[in-house]
């Protein structure tokens, strides 16, 4: 799940926050709003690209000895089950609004079951729910393309 451009969110990020606009998709900001919540953003955004994204892409490619492909499927289970009760605090990740850390989430859940991840239902309803609420949203599916769209099939 390496972008081509991985450096792109990251820059549209920084240029948000750059330009005193808001990391959040629909709040218009003025002024230095929510640093805190930003330097929160930033940092789920890096743990999410470094710890998930990186097991994905072992996952995806299919490559490599069969421990390692193993050991990145077990770590990232692992990993989005014990993060499971965050997702019910609020309606997004970590915030009442959508935002670039959901951009980052959605996608790498959407592809657990092409991996052969499933959860379990009794202990990730939170995140089951946040990924029917994030799933069911017009422009996330207008952003699949047809090979992502029949990986939940």
């Amino acid at each position: 799940m390496t972008p081509k451009r991985p450096y792109l969110l990251n820059a549209m990020h920084a240029w948000l926050l750059d330009n005193n606009e808001t990391p959040y998709i629909s709040v218009d900001a003025d002024g230095d709003v929510y640093p805190v919540q930003r330097a929160l953003s930033r940092l789920w955004i890096t743990r999410v690209e470094n710890e998930w994204s990186s097991k994905l892409d072992i996952l995806m490619a299919g490559k490599g000895r069969e421990a390692a492909i193993s050991k990145a499927k077990k770590e990232l289970r692992e990993s989005i089950i014990t993060i499971s009760p965050i997702f019910g605090e609020k309606p997004f990740f970590m915030n009442d609004e959508f935002s670039l850390v959901d951009c980052c989430v959605a996608p790498l859940l959407w592809r657990l079951k092409r991996v052969g991840i499933s959860l379990p239902e009794k202990s990730t309803k939170p995140l089951q729910k946040y990924m029917d609420r994030v799933f069911e949203r017009d422009a996330f599916q207008a952003s699949l393309t047809e090979d992502e769209l029949e990986m939940n099939e």
